[in-house]
């Protein structure tokens, strides 16, 4: 299968192919976790029509999602139910499987704040900039300035909470669509913000000055593990 980046919804389309493909093969070489496997990626000016950077990936059997396997059959929108239907055994089972999942993903350590980056065949590097989900939304939903996102990496939390306080700050002054409901709204979130970076000048959001840094995806969640007909996760997606 073949997969693009959502037009107008992922604002740095060529830098999250590069990070994910990185990020996805490394993890399928030093984990026992199931991803698809990459057969081969390119940016827009590889791509037929130049439409967007793209990823070809083989497709994975599945018979269900976990959203699918576990929602209420009549919940319906965002609000998400387990289904009370479902057997002790099928739940412990595939929570069990996550555990392990989430156990493997916390073997994956490295010196830096960022984002993997391939440098050579079996070779990365987090030597990228860290790219969350929240960065992306402050871009294409809140008017916030590229050129005020972080752009380096980070050798400790400190340094990390810093950098991030200062975008709380500066996503306050730059949305002026729907930022405030009123002007005891507008000192709350002000003073929240100041605090936070108040503190992050401090050593009190950190008990030590860390160097280990763990693998993390804000984006791990039922609907990006698929399963098949006997509820054995087959995939890990996204």
């Amino acid at each position: 299968m073949i997969r693009f980046p959502c037009p107008s919804v992922v604002m740095f389309p060529k830098e999250k192919v590069r990070k994910e493909v990185a990020t996805m093969r490394y993890i399928q070489q030093n984990t026992s976790i199931p991803v698809p496997l990459i057969l081969h990626y390119g940016m827009a000016d590889e791509c037929p029509y130049s439409l967007e950077p793209f990823i070809i990936m083989e497709y994975v059997e599945h018979a269900y999602d976990l959203t699918e396997l576990f929602k209420e059959h009549n919940s319906a929108g965002d609000r998400m139910a387990i289904d009370p239907n479902i057997t002790d055994e099928k739940l412990s089972s595939v929570y069990e499987q996550m555990a392990d999942i989430l156990l493997e993903l916390s073997k994956c350590a490295f010196p830096k704040i960022g984002s993997l980056v391939e440098i050579d065949e079996f070779e990365y590097s987090v030597s990228g900039r860290a790219m969350t989900l929240n960065t992306n939304e402050l871009v294409q939903l809140r008017n916030f300035p590229q050129s005020k996102l972080p752009s380096q990496t980070f050798n400790s939390s400190t340094s990390y909470f810093r950098a991030l306080a200062n975008t709380h700050i500066a996503h306050l002054s730059t949305q002026h669509n729907d930022a405030i409901e009123s002007a005891e709204d507008c000192r709350r979130r002000y003073v929240a913000r100041h605090l936070f970076r108040k503190l992050s000048t401090q050593p009190r959001l950190t008990s030590r000055d860390d160097k280990i840094f763990k693998l993390f995806c804000d984006d791990l969640g039922p609907h990006n593990v698929l399963v098949n007909a006997e509820f054995k996760i087959v995939a890990v997606i996204d």
